[in-house]
């Protein structure tokens, strides 16, 4: 791959078939790129003609089929159109889906990173099927699915949850994890499982807080870096955060809480609660397993309106 230009149109292949040879993807501008055979094709960092590293960007279509095996390691994957993937694509590195218009992707077979990051989002087509085996990345857009045209969160893969959102609830293959990292408030949307066997490991690093759209099961480990909010408006039908691990919660913030309606199902002799100052202390260990559940709620502090009086708190 010496000496390549930064950018190649109409169509280029890769099509080594020798499954102990590794053909090198170089990090150019492809118009249309497709990777085949059962030789791994990996994608080498090539500088361009002015040093700079760049991502493998694909304008027109990036096709990964025919029992290949896709390595994105040293540098990402820059797809702006069409992705299909039949094969494997695995690595460290994200396929990430960046176009400016809305782009589609399709085929059943396996992303070890996908992202997107396209403000017009992306739509999963004739009948999807591919599955994310480690991290879903929803950094900008909508990615649109439906139960035609699905995709599959593989066993302890985790949805990373940006100012994106996923349309339809996708299929679990069976655990998964879910963290948020966006600067602003989010509402929880499809990236949460129904089955409330499936979240393990619930971790809020966003700054803004997020607020529960429905209950929700976590069964591992929870970690908050700002508040979940179990409601939209204070004293109205809250939802109920339950957690089922025996963990602690992690508040990595002094002021960080599950605001609203929580439930933990395995008590211990000090069992904490909502924020790192809400907790129960069982002094005889005996009378904690008198309890199967327990369930508490808090409210935000709000200050009366009037400088007197006897309800300054309410």
């Amino acid at each position: 791959v010496k000496d390549m230009p930064d950018s190649i149109g109409g169509r280029v292949e890769f099509k080594a078939k020798v499954e102990t040879q590794t053909q090198r993807v170089p990090t150019i501008i492809f118009n249309q790129l497709e990777v085949s055979g059962k030789a791994h094709k990996s994608v080498e960092a090539l500088p361009n003609s002015l040093g700079q590293n760049n991502p493998l960007i694909t304008k027109d279509s990036l096709v990964i089929i025919d029992s290949t095996t896709f390595v994105v390691d040293q540098e990402y994957v820059s797809a702006r159109s069409w992705l299909k993937n039949t094969a494997k694509a695995i690595g460290s590195k994200y396929i990430m889906m960046e176009g400016t218009s809305k782009q589609t992707v399709e085929g059943n077979g396996e992303f070890d990173l996908l992202g997107l990051n396209n403000t017009e989002g992306a739509s999963v087509v004739n009948g999807g099927g591919f599955k994310v085996k480690k991290e879903l990345l929803l950094n900008d857009g909508a990615l649109e699915n439906s139960q035609q045209n699905n995709l599959t969160i593989g066993d302890s893969a985790t949805i990373i949850r940006n100012t994106g959102s996923i349309q339809s609830a996708p299929i679990f293959e069976k655990t998964a994890n879910v963290r948020y990292i966006n600067q602003n408030p989010l509402i929880t949307g499809e990236e949460l499982p129904i089955d409330t066997l499936v979240l393990q490991k619930l971790s809020v690093e966003n700054t803004g807080s997020i607020t529960l759209n429905r209950s929700v099961t976590v069964n591992d480990s929870l970690r908050l870096q700002s508040n979940i909010y179990t409601y939209f408006v204070p004293d109205t039908t809250t939802y109920v955060l339950t957690y089922t691990s025996e963990n602690h919660p992690q508040f990595t913030t002094q002021d960080a809480e599950v605001a609203g309606a929580m439930n933990r199902t395995k008590m211990t002799d000090s069992t904490v609660f909502n924020n790192r100052y809400t907790y129960v202390l069982f002094n005889d260990p005996t009378e904690r397993g008198k309890f199967a559940s327990m369930k508490i709620t808090t409210k935000p502090n709000q200050f009366h309106i009037f400088p007197l009086g006897d309800q300054k708190i309410k």
